[in-house]
């Protein structure tokens, strides 16, 4: 953690909350400009960079939630050479755990990202501590398969399982060894390199998912794809990244523009003969 110093004064202010989805998607350039920050945080004493670049690298091309990107371990890989096939940890399709409240005894279910985190019983509001199951977390997180995935990320992959990990190494990033990395500090090493490279404060590890949604749709125009690259469970809730088309958006405006509908307001009147 002494590497990570540096991340206690981000200087990213208070807040700002996003008006709208467009507001919290990065484009290609963005993305680029957040890991040529990463790169540039050697030269910061960061030991860790390369294994921050990883991070935010997989997180937009896999369009991976920030607790998914955490539970990366190296058996979710070991087909992506031989098959091109890698299986991602998907929570928000997890069956939820049975749960006492050590208070007044209420049987709940919490989701499994609630692992390790607190939660208010809805009988009597008492803290409840969620305890790792019986059940080994991998059995209840269901893993699912990318449709397609490009050669440079499969080459990537591979590479930092060879050369950037240890043999033993179970978690794909680690805090410390033998310890995965927390959502709070994954979600801080986001923050502190897009503040790097004077990005909006509005933007957060969620914004890489957006990002990648919306080039999917940009560039295919498929909501089934879009579906199943981010593991979604219905493409209604893929609908929501179509409106972040901007190139589409360009072309509506120009189309609009050329329509001859003007007012009195608008319209420009001759001289007075």
């Amino acid at each position: 953690m002494a590497s990570f110093k540096y991340l206690k004064n981000k200087g990213l202010g208070k807040r700002v909350e996003p008006k709208s989805l467009r507001e919290t998607f990065l484009t290609d350039a963005e993305v680029k400009k957040i890991l040529a920050a990463v790169e540039q945080s050697k030269d910061k004493f960061n030991s860790n960079w390369y294994r921050d670049y990883a991070a935010i690298y997989l997180g937009f091309m896999f369009g991976l939630r920030v607790t998914e990107a955490c539970m990366l371990e190296r058996r979710h890989f070991d087909e992506i050479a031989s098959k091109e096939a890698a299986h991602i940890p998907t929570l928000k399709q997890a069956p939820r755990i049975p749960y006492n409240c050590f208070k007044c005894s209420k049987r709940t279910r919490v989701s499994a990202e609630r692992i390790g985190q607190e939660f208010p019983c809805p009988r009597c509001g008492a803290m409840n501590l969620v305890v790792h199951p019986r059940r080994p977390i991998s059995m209840l997180v269901p893993e699912k398969d990318p449709p397609v995935i490009e050669g440079e990320v499969v080459d990537f992959v591979v590479e930092y399982l060879e050369k950037h990990m240890r043999p033993d190494q179970r978690w794909l990033f680690e805090s410390r060894p033998g310890v995965r990395i927390s959502s709070v500090l994954m979600g801080r090493i986001f923050n502190t390199h897009a503040a790097a490279a004077g990005l909006s404060p509005i933007l957060s590890w969620h914004s890489l998912r957006h990002g990648r949604a919306a080039v999917l749709y940009s560039t295919f125009k498929n909501l089934i794809l879009v579906r199943d690259c981010l593991r979604q469970k219905t493409t209604k809730m893929a609908e929501r990244y179509a409106h972040l088309d901007l190139e589409e958006l360009q072309k509506t405006k120009a189309v609009l523009n050329r329509r001859a509908f003007k007012t009195v307001a608008t319209r420009k009147e001759g001289p007075v003969g």
